[in-house]
């Protein structure tokens, strides 16, 4: 059974320790997600986009705890990372405590992508 990140956090602060298994097929993952093209984004463009705003809210993040870096941004909970769909399919996926998503229009446009997002968001991060 695997946990957040969040929920590793809850759980240590109570004085329960945990062992974390790591495998290798973990690490051949982990290795081909690096190797991703990733998209820049600019936290002073997508914070004026109403479905950032909405993410943000959803997981009660204001835009000050978000860090912008050089292919990624920093929500505290976890690193979201911005797909070149271009390059890879167009996945969600929620892995070691990083969010891996197409961009932020292509989000906003597609329901499935919206309705993806949303379940990894309730389910991984929340």
């Amino acid at each position: 059974m695997s946990i957040s990140q969040r929920q590793f956090d809850h759980l240590t602060e109570m004085g329960i320790s945990l062992w974390q298994h790591r495998n290798q097929v973990q690490a051949i993952a982990n290795s081909e997600i690096t190797e991703q093209p990733f998209i820049h984004v600019k936290l002073a463009d997508i914070a004026k986009q109403q479905f950032f705003g909405d993410v943000l809210l959803s997981i009660d993040i204001s835009i000050g705890e978000v860090k912008e870096h050089n292919n990624h941004l920093d929500l505290g909970l976890f690193d979201w990372f911005f797909v070149d769909s271009n390059q890879k399919n167009e996945e969600i996926h929620f892995q070691q405590n990083s969010l891996y998503t197409p961009s932020l229009a292509q989000l906003s446009e597609q329901p499935k992508l919206k309705r993806a997002l949303w379940k990894i968001i309730s389910e991984e991060i929340l």
